[in-house]
């Protein structure tokens, strides 16, 4: 396990970022990276180190490569859930198939990131994590449109139409099945569905 703390002067709280990759150099390579955008970077190559680190500190993210020797991303993001039942797990792979990302969104997985991993793309992850991660489905579909949205709703407006296109795509279409699978009620789900125009 390794720890990197990069603090280059700025006011916003660095995130608890805990990195799980079998492969040494891809967690030092996230590692960096996510130091670069304002996190707290611990990152282990050992699912079993893992859990022992989230029962006794906590994070506010969690990356996990899917396919590892010991354990895979998913399971080991259900038990670390038990322990940071508040902490993002954020499932990182280049082999992920739609199987595995329905089964991500139903253990309760924030996001997914393909491999190999770009700054821009860990920096997007992070913003949205910033903006999002105290709001629900429920709360955004109930923001009244504006005719000049600012950055925030902006951002909730995004990351409200990503989970819904995923949910679909997952489901194949299935609209009842996919709000079975962001836990919202149905109405719920047509209201987002409306708002986004997604037919």
């Amino acid at each position: 396990m390794e720890q990197q703390n990069y603090n280059k002067g700025s006011e916003v709280a660095l995130i608890k970022l805990l990195i799980v990759d079998d492969e040494p150099n891809v967690a030092k390579y996230l590692g960096e990276m996510a130091s670069n955008v304002g996190c707290d970077v611990e990152r282990t190559t050992k699912p079993s180190e893992a859990l022992s680190l989230v029962s006794a500190k906590t994070f506010d993210l969690i990356m996990l490569d899917l396919k590892m020797p010991e354990q895979d991303g998913i399971s080991l993001g259900k038990k670390l859930k038990q322990f940071a039942p508040d902490a993002a797990l954020v499932l990182v792979s280049g082999f992920a198939d739609k199987y595995d990302l329905v089964h991500a969104i139903r253990a309760g997985f924030f996001d997914y990131l393909d491999k190999p991993v770009f700054p821009e793309q860990l920096e997007s992850l992070i913003s949205r994590w910033r903006r999002c991660s105290k709001t629900s489905l429920d709360e955004i579909s109930k923001i009244q449109d504006l005719s000049e949205p600012g950055p925030f709703q902006q951002e909730l407006e995004e990351f409200g139409r990503r989970l819904v296109e995923s949910a679909l795509r997952c489901t194949f279409g299935n609209g009842r099945k996919a709000a079975e699978l962001l836990d919202v009620s149905y109405s719920t789900f047509n209201r987002l569905k409306k708002r986004y125009g997604i037919m």
